[in-house]
């Protein structure tokens, strides 16, 4: 008899363990966030000029605004198309 109402006390507390409220089933899903923006910023003269190899371009004002200006036909072909 004593193992009945163990087995009979282990069923009820398994029972007890699983059951859950109606909406504690149901959890909400987290919010979905979009990545963060990256932040657009200016780059610099030299941030500029150290993207190409040396003695490829210069910066050149013309008008009032700045110009890259590529130096060879050879930098020219490679980088404007």
């Amino acid at each position: 008899m004593l193992g009945a109402s163990a087995a009979a006390g282990v069923l009820l507390f398994c029972t007890l363990q699983s059951w859950r409220p109606a909406d504690a089933t149901r959890a909400t899903p987290p919010p979905v966030l979009a990545p963060a923006a990256p932040v657009a910023r200016e780059l610099t003269d030299d941030e500029l000029l150290s993207q190409f190899p040396p003695g490829t371009c210069t910066l050149a004002e013309v008008y009032g605004q700045k110009m890259l200006v590529f130096l060879t036909d050879e930098a020219r072909a490679k980088y404007l198309r």
